[in-house]
């Protein structure tokens, strides 16, 4: 087996340490237990050449699951000259970790391809922090898994999103990545992040995760020291002591919404006009948003569109950000005005209203909340599942915030497999944050959506 041939050869070869500490060190080493066959000796291999090669003699490791929180194995380095550039002398004391280390992270487990190789990090560091290590200790720690958190019930799920700031403001009831009750909780705490692949929709999407992952530590007297594919480079950095965070970053005190916010390189319509926005026809919405400029147009895909009903003959086809889907409702909205408006979405008379305060239910979802003009960029839209009524549905604009006027924009409607658009209007000069929502029928801040008449079901 290969991981047998491996071990032979640093056994045999009993390599030389890179260099040895002057003072022992306390490692924490945070696995998955579902990592996928190609993964599985790569991780095993840099775990070993760590045990038996990067650690010093007297240095204290600890193994984990870090997705279930359990221990996997817990040792020390020996200490003496002996095991300072002896690896074989190493294997043969540290044989019953080593094994169990092997059988945890070779063990086939069934699992849902969502879980591949998942891990905890608020939990699990959580554990970190408050009892595996002595009151005030420093602990390198190295993570090695996917960079996404998924929450049980996925309403916190970063494989396509990221959390807002206001995640960390609050506390762990309102949310995983909460750290208003675990300030100083990671003081002392480096942590080495390697999460063997990039499986990030696109570069904002991961510099947002790196970003938010940093602040996660920063915010409990932690500090992300490495955020890269290759565990080697993780184990290196945890042993070379490096404690300068992967990027600058401070929590930004206006992102107050509670909120995942969805990361998704979506078809931009043509028929907006001959706008600079538009005239490249696709672009990432998320690069737009973050930079202020246009990324590298994106091929279209051998994906089927659907078809666009009510345009004008001489308009080209126009991709819907909803993916085709015969059992959704999509309602977006999209405006060039310099204000903040809202879309909210009540799916019928008994359901709960979907907006930025409200994001998901059993009806649907609502999806990322502009506070700025997004035309050319994305639509804010709420996706309802079936089964679903149209008649039932009700939808409004609201002016929630700014200055500027007048107010226009396009809707775009998801219906039956078929995309449709129209226009909306606030009549408002100033937003007014939703104050009266319980009147938005005589409010000059809402108007209503007819949903009706955009896919042709009334006059």
């Amino acid at each position: 087996m290969k991981i047998k041939l491996f071990i032979k050869t640093i056994v045999v070869a009993g390599l030389a340490l890179m260099s040895v500490s002057t003072f022992a060190a306390s490692y924490v080493i945070g696995l998955s237990p579902y990592y996928d066959s190609a993964d599985r000796e790569k991780v095993l291999q840099q775990i070993l050449l760590f045990m038996l090669q990067g650690a010093s003699p007297g240095d204290d490791i600890t193994v984990c699951d870090a997705l279930n929180r359990q221990m996997v194995a817990r040792f020390s380095i020996p200490d003496g000259s002996l095991f300072q550039d002896n690896a074989q002398a190493r294997a043969r004391r540290l044989a019953p970790n080593i094994v169990a280390i092997k059988n945890f992270v070779l063990a086939e487990r069934a699992h849902s391809p969502d879980m591949t190789a998942s891990i905890r990090p608020p939990e699990f560091l959580d554990l970190v922090g408050s009892q595996l290590r002595a009151p005030g200790q420093t602990l390198r720690v190295i993570l090695i898994g996917s960079p996404f958190y998924v929450s049980d019930d996925k309403v916190f799920d970063e494989r396509g999103a990221y959390p807002s700031d206001a995640n960390l403001t609050v506390d762990e009831h309102g949310s995983p990545f909460g750290t208003a009750l675990r300030k100083n909780a990671l003081t002392g705490v480096t942590v080495h992040y390697a999460y063997l692949r990039d499986c990030f929709v696109n570069d904002f999407h991961q510099e947002r995760i790196s970003r938010f992952w940093t602040l996660f530590l920063k915010e409990q007297g932690g500090c992300l020291a490495t955020f890269a594919p290759d565990p080697g480079i993780a184990f290196q950095r945890a042993r070379d002591n490096i404690q300068q965070p992967v990027v600058q970053a401070e929590i930004d005190p206006s992102d107050t919404k509670l909120e995942m916010r969805h990361v998704l390189t979506r078809s931009i319509p043509v028929w907006f006009g001959p706008t600079n926005f538009i005239q490249n026809a696709i672009v990432s919405n998320l690069v737009l948003e973050s930079r202020g400029e246009v990324s590298t147009p994106v091929p279209p895909t051998n994906n089927v569109l659907p078809q666009i009903t009510n345009e004008v003959s001489t308009a080209p086809a126009a991709g819907f950000p909803i993916a085709a889907k015969d059992n959704i409702l999509g309602i977006g909205l999209m405006w060039g005005a310099n204000a903040d408006i809202d879309l909210h979405v009540i799916p019928n008379k008994s359901a709960r209203e979907l907006y930025f305060g409200y994001t998901q239910s059993k009806e649907g979802t609502y999806f990322h909340d502009y506070r700025s003009a997004n035309e050319g960029i994305d639509y804010e839209y709420v996706e309802l599942k079936a089964p679903i009524d149209i008649k039932n549905v009700s939808a409004w604009a609201n002016y929630f915030a700014g200055n500027a006027w007048p107010i226009h924009g396009k809707v775009v409607v998801y219906y039956e497999g078929r995309t449709y658009y129209g226009e909306f209007s606030l009549a408002a000069h100033k937003g007014n944050r939703a104050g009266d929502s319980n009147s938005r029928e005589t409010s000059l801040a809402w108007t209503k959506i007819d949903l009706l008449k955009i896919v042709g079901l009334s006059p």
